[in-house]
């Protein structure tokens, strides 16, 4: 996994962490108040910054990858605060 030397995306990880504990990018997008396509979007984004899938789609259902879950709990905690900042 190499990352790019940019800035980490964080509304992506914002949009990550709400669809790894909602399961369902359409319920993390109704948490969230916004659309169903954005937070694909942010989800697309950010696995392009990784460079590795987070997530396994089996139609309407989301399965973390190993990867995804190591990472949504790395991330989840330490995400709240800067979410309010």
């Amino acid at each position: 996994m190499e990352l790019q030397n940019s800035a980490v995306p964080l509304n992506a990880l914002r949009a990550f962490v709400e669809i790894a504990r909602e399961s369902s990018i359409t319920r993390a997008a109704q948490a969230m108040g916004t659309t169903q396509s954005s937070v694909s979007r942010h989800l697309a984004v950010l696995e392009e910054y990784i460079g590795d899938k987070l997530v396994e789609r089996s139609g309407r259902n989301i399965r973390l990858t190993k990867l995804g879950y190591i990472l949504a709990e790395s991330i989840s905690e330490p995400l709240e605060p800067i979410a309010f900042s």
